[in-house]
């Protein structure tokens, strides 16, 4: 994760996986702080729409990189 947030920071070499990424943190905080959903349900309800750790570990399987 610390890597995504390097590349969309430098803006450089930006993979898919951080896209999504900043998508699930974005809806995360609006499910918790306009709706008031607690961290559990808000990452729960997320990670059905924008799934960092699966995107991830499919860019990581596609790229050789497991």
């Amino acid at each position: 994760m610390a890597q995504s947030w390097q590349r969309l920071r430098n803006g450089k070499n930006i993979k898919p996986h951080d896209i999504i990424m900043l998508k699930h943190e974005r809806l995360e905080y609006e499910l918790m702080n306009k709706y008031g959903y607690d961290y559990d349900t808000a990452h729960e309800i997320t990670n059905k729409k924008y799934n960092y750790s699966f995107a991830l570990r499919i860019y990581l399987k596609n790229n050789n990189l497991e």
